[in-house]
């Protein structure tokens, strides 16, 4: 993994990625490195998730994806948009078709999989920029 250059400049210092797929979650948190976030947790279903943000209150963004083992990622956005959770949530998942509701308050995007780097550096610039307080 390479750290960030300027062409890839870093965006955000910490990231969470939550995915019951070892291999996404995986594959998407060396995404985020190389992409030059600074810290990258993973978790793998609801409560790792949860584990994680009580552990952690520098999150920046999480990527939740909707199909979770024993609990949805849709079930996980009120746990994730209390005090001291990330700043910002891009949703995930291949089964958006199914979606049609409004994307919940402090949800940045729905990002489609499969998706690719270019979508991840799309997701991180929105949570800079809606981290940033005008002033």
């Amino acid at each position: 993994m390479s750290p960030a250059t300027s062409e890839h400049p870093v965006l955000v210092s910490s990231a969470l990625v939550v995915d019951g797929d070892a291999v996404v979650r995986m594959a998407v948190a060396e995404q985020l490195t190389i992409l030059g976030v600074g810290v990258v947790y993973t978790a793998g279903t609801a409560e790792e998730a949860r584990q994680q943000c009580r552990r952690h209150h520098d999150i920046d963004v999480a990527f939740v994806d909707l199909l979770l083992p024993r609990q949805q990622g849709a079930d996980l956005l009120d746990d994730l948009q209390q005090p001291g959770g990330p700043r910002g949530i891009v949703l995930t998942s291949s089964y958006f078709a199914a979606w049609e509701r409004p994307l919940p308050r402090g949800v940045l995007r729905r990002l489609e999989k499969p998706f690719g780097f270019e979508e991840l550096e799309d997701c991180l610039a929105l949570a800079r920029a809606s981290a940033v307080v005008p002033g």
